[in-house]
């Protein structure tokens, strides 16, 4: 991503995922290369690896930031909830950037769980913690499976083929959500 701050003045934002061990006390010229290397790799223009490769060392910023996984055991308890306490959208699961979905499937979470309160509230049963926990159960069992689906498509998509394209869309833009609003 380019960005104009001014007249003569502009920078960039370069997104990649590494193991945080590739970053940790590297120079800026390591990470320099290291970017480089993943744009050559990803058959960017080499216009865009010599504008890097111009940066002054001093003048590289970076940052790493971790997306926690949404695909940890199933067998494992619920993730997701404890007690009254339930999690939704990047507090579940993060999202990559690179796809936009983050706010996408926040808003999904957040119309799943709100008619799955609203049928607890309906049925006066707040204050049952066995009730609570079943619902949730299935708030997560509903989410998770669409969740490693979704944060694996959008660490993977640059190397996609057609097919895996159209699979993708169909699971994003072709879910039946009122079937699945109707089922909760």
């Amino acid at each position: 991503m380019l960005i104009h701050f001014h007249v003569d003045s502009m920078g960039y934002l370069c997104h990649t995922p590494l193991n945080l061990e590739n970053l940790q006390e590297k120079s800026p010229l390591y990470l320099k290369k290291l970017a480089i290397k993943t744009l050559k790799n990803a058959e960017f223009s080499d216009s865009i690896c010599h504008l890097i490769n111009l940066t002054p060392e001093d003048d590289i910023i970076y940052r790493p930031y971790y997306i926690h996984p949404a695909n940890i055991s199933c067998n494992s308890r619920l993730l997701w909830s404890r007690g009254s306490i339930v999690l939704v959208g990047d507090a579940a699961h993060g999202m990559p950037p690179f796809a936009a979905q983050g706010t996408n499937q926040g808003f999904e979470d957040a119309a799943i769980i709100s008619r799955i309160i609203a049928k607890i509230v309906k049925n006066k049963q707040l204050d049952n913690p066995p009730i609570l926990a079943e619902e949730f159960a299935k708030y997560e069992a509903i989410r998770r499976p669409l969740m490693i689906k979704m944060q694996t498509a959008t660490m993977k998509n640059h190397s996609w083929s057609t097919s895996q394209w159209e699979d993708y869309q169909n699971l994003v833009y072709r879910r039946d959500l009122e079937k699945l609003f109707n089922n909760i």
